[in-house]
């Protein structure tokens, strides 16, 4: 398997950022070396008007296998837990119960369960989840738990 460029890195969180509606602003590249001076990965930095896009990206896998976004203000977003990890993880793996995915899954939930419900209904629209495998019934299994009732006239 080729290993991949700088400049193939660069293109992959790019269209990455785009999926995740983060518009690209300034990157910062960081490179892993092994020990016999060749590149095993990067992690990218990239800061914008909206907040701080992170992502990490071996050489050898042609995917961005973690990312984060960080807002710069309160009513920015996260980015759903089905974007932040490889396409091989699915809603039930070991990544969100242990270590770097149990903690972005419980801050991304903290977050989204203080969402006025309109907020919720709107990065439901904008985030569907059905392209990826493995998280097609996130909706259905959580919604209740994680759903605001929806405000009626009366209150």
């Amino acid at each position: 398997m080729a290993r991949l460029s700088e400049q193939d890195v660069i293109d992959l969180v790019r269209n990455h950022a785009a999926i995740c509606g983060v518009k690209w602003g300034t990157a910062n590249i960081r490179k892993q070396w092994t020990w016999y001076f060749r590149v095993r990965s990067y992690t990218l930095e990239v800061t914008c008007e909206d907040g701080v896009f992170r992502a990490y990206v071996p050489t050898r896998a042609p995917c961005v296998v973690w990312c984060d976004f960080t807002p710069a203000s309160p009513d920015g977003f996260l980015i759903p837990p089905w974007l932040t990890c490889p396409p091989w993880v699915n809603q039930i793996s070991i990544h969100w119960r242990m270590g770097a995915g149990e903690h972005y899954l419980h801050r991304w939930w903290t977050w989204f369960t203080a969402l006025p419900r309109n907020r919720q209904d709107e990065y439901i629209a904008r985030f569907p989840v059905t392209e990826r495998e493995g998280w097609e019934y996130f909706w259905e299994m959580h919604g209740p738990s994680l759903l605001r009732p929806l405000e009626t006239a009366e209150s």
